[in-house]
């Protein structure tokens, strides 16, 4: 059975499930969360937690949080 969510499990390691790289992606392709999560048709919420694993699994923030103010 497949996963629907950000993320599956296997042998009791958390991984990112492979919809959430093409998140990145869309984040990356419209510098917005909100732009993003309506191109990937998700809520900008689920945008976020999907995004946090993927950093959390590579070790890495891939996006910087300032606002540019």
């Amino acid at each position: 059975m497949v996963e629907s969510s950000a993320i599956g499990t296997v042998l009791g390691e958390t991984l990112v499930n492979i919809n959430t790289y093409g998140y990145f992606e869309q984040v990356y392709r419209h510098h917005s969360f909100t732009k993003a999560a309506r191109a990937a048709m998700i809520s900008p919420q689920g945008l976020t937690k999907a995004i946090r694993m993927l950093e959390a699994e590579l070790g890495v923030s891939l996006f910087d949080d300032s606002t540019g103010s």
